[in-house]
């Protein structure tokens, strides 16, 4: 059997592919699919001409809004604990954390993102951020602790005329702390004392009138529990001692998440899943470099630098090649590492083929190995082993595909919309004016069209609308080929946003309207399915957050059995996949990466 992922990046905040899975590790968007053992490489063969299909009719005509859901579930209330003394933490360990201003989650507040910014006025660096209300008035607006912990420094005027400061260090379990820091304070409300115990959300102080206009100076650091410093570096800040705070705070509650089987305290500027090889290793492109991932631990396996921007990826996880096209107009194909054996220096690809450089590149599996490639109107059909099968001028680009046992299906967009098969041999037109997400489930094929749900008969090039639903846009994260046959979708219209569940013949059996807001994906592991939200937060757009539901049918309830967040300024780099009876791996944009055990979430919050 092979194994291929593609993945594509676009401009919502997940990253959106055009694959699927049935019963494999798939990805939040991008799916995994099965295919057969690989046909011998064939040579070129013209384009086949379209066959006629069937007007599809309508069926089934839904309700204009579905039955609601309720929802449960606040895993944050497993994960505070009352401080409780001991050795070695005479004020209690920390518990988690929560922001400095408008806890917990700071979402009245604007701050988190210029740690380790250069400032020309002191020709340094910033060791903190600085933190406000959304209102314009900061002076004398309450300050909290973010966690259990002990004063080490409480002065009025610890900064002179930039007014007072405390620090105060959180210890925890394993013996390790930090210490958070606390400046521009009012010096009237500066009350606390070196030594003191201080509970997560207790007031520190408030914000004073500094040389600036008011605000918060919040820092986390490792070292100067006695002393101030001046809030600026001549270098790198985190090479000195200081942690990002936002990401610090975030990454905490990461770690102490129901069902957390291991984090990854590591932010990325940029994150490409790619899928996951030799059963063990996650593959990503990440900050310009190839990594392997150890899934066990979440350590790096192995590590390579790409000399050329990617613009596109492919994995053939069964064979252990990797497909780049990169902005020099060519098509490489690389061998991954082999468990056991020695690492390479560098990769050397197998075959390179030249290609225009230009426009959108986009990658899909062919059937029995190989990749189809979408450039600049034209496609190209390779073998494994680089072979040119087949070439087909086109203008149109791959929007979204699933593969079955004997052909690729996609669907087209840009000009006019199309339903196309394509195998080793050429490519067929299906329907001239068709468009959709196709998805392939067990031994059926679909097509989620933006009016309802279409089975398709391949062989015969006909299909038949199976449930009719209202217009509305499509997302390819909302589309989901379920691993025991059937699909399952979240479809927003205008009058509703709802969940529907249908069985291999295409009946439905669930349809709940979903009390969510944001963006919406749906994944499955270990057979149950989950909803994961990104809901709108903060008015002022700083702070983010991620949200993961399982679907209970029999109670007819979303439960809400995990949530991460992040202040950055995107979720660009933020992506899921399910890894089936291991559980879930998301990476958040601007915080880090967790192996969430849905199970063992659920378990500990007594579901």
């Amino acid at each position: 059997m092979r194994l291929f992922v593609i993945f594509v990046l676009i401009a919502i905040t997940f990253l959106a592919g055009c694959a699927q899975q049935t019963a494999s590790p798939e990805m939040l968007v991008t799916r995994i699919v099965i295919t057969t053992t690989p046909k011998p490489s064939q040579t070129a063969s013209p384009t086949l001409t379209p066959s006629a299909t069937p007007t599809p009719t309508p069926t089934l005509t839904p309700t204009p809004t579905a039955p609601s859901i309720s929802m449960d579930g606040n895993p944050r209330a497993y994960t505070l604990f009352d401080p409780v003394l001991q050795s070695g933490a005479p004020c209690g360990w920390a518990d988690t954390f929560d922001f400095p201003l408008d806890p917990p989650n700071g979402e009245g507040a604007t701050g988190g993102r210029d740690f380790g910014t250069y400032r020309d006025r002191y020709e340094k660096y910033h060791a903190g951020e600085d933190w406000g209300l959304t209102s314009r008035n900061n002076f004398g607006k309450p300050v909290y602790s973010i966690g259990h912990g002990q004063v080490t420094y409480a002065q009025p005027l610890g900064w002179g005329a930039d007014k007072g400061v405390v620090i105060i260090r959180h210890t925890f379990p394993d013996g390790s702390s930090i210490l958070s820091f606390y400046g521009h304070l009012d010096p009237p409300s500066v009350t606390l004392r070196e030594g003191d115990c201080v509970w997560r959300g207790d007031l520190v102080g408030q914000i004073g009138r500094p040389r600036t206009p008011p605000h918060l100076h919040f820092e986390v650091r490792l070292h100067l529990p006695y002393a101030t410093g001046g809030g600026y570096w001549p270098s790198d800040p985190t090479r000195a001692g200081w942690l990002p705070p936002s990401i610090t705070v975030n990454q905490t509650r990461l770690q102490v998440s129901p069902g957390a089987v291991w984090t990854n305290a590591a932010p990325l500027e940029s994150s490409l899943p790619l899928g996951v090889v030799n059963e063990n290793i996650f593959v990503a492109i990440e900050d310009g470099r190839l990594v392997g991932i150890n899934l066990s631990t979440g350590d790096k396996s192995w590590s390579f630098v790409l000399s050329e921007y990617i613009k596109n990826a492919l994995l053939d996880p069964g064979r252990g090649v990797l497909y780049l096209y990169d902005v020099v107009g060519g098509l490489r194909a690389f061998p991954l590492p082999v468990e056991g054996e020695p690492l390479p220096e560098e990769l050397e690809p197998l075959w390179r083929r030249s290609l225009p450089p230009s426009g959108r590149i986009d990658l899909a599996p062919l059937p029995g190995g190989g990749v189809l490639v979408g450039h600049k109107n034209a496609l190209s059909a390779f073998s494994p082993d680089g072979d040119l099968l087949w070439e087909s001028e086109d203008d149109q680009y791959i929007e979204n595909w699933a593969l079955t046992a004997d052909s690729l299906i996609f669907t087209t967009g840009d000009h006019t919309a199309s339903l196309k098969i394509a195998d080793t041999e050429g490519i067929i037109t299906w329907i001239g004016t068709a468009t959709g997400i196709p998805l392939t489930a067990g031994e059926q094929t679909w097509l989620y069209a933006e009016d309802g749900l279409y089975q398709l008969d391949v062989g015969a090039q006909s299909f038949t609308r199976v449930y009719a639903l209202p217009a509305a846009l499509l997302r390819r994260s909302t589309a989901l080929p379920l691993s025991e046959g059937g699909i399952a979708l979240v479809h927003t219209d205008i009058a509703d946003r709802r969940l529907l569940v249908f069985d291999t013949r295409g009946n439905l059996q669930y349809e709940f309207s979903l009390p969510l807001t944001g963006e919406l994906h749906l994944l499955e592991a270990a057979r149950e399915l989950y909803v994961l939200s990104q809901p709108t937060t903060s008015s002022s757009g700083s702070y983010k957050t991620i949200e993961v539901f399982r679907v209970d049918f029999e109670k007819e309830s979303l439960f809400r059995l995990f949530e991460g967040s992040t202040r950055a300024f995107d979720f660009r780099d933020t992506w899921a996949i399910s890894l089936g009876e291991q559980g879930i791996l998301m990476n958040i944009g601007g915080c880090g990466r967790i192996l969430l055990d849905p199970q063992a979430a659920l378990r500990r919050m007594g579901q």
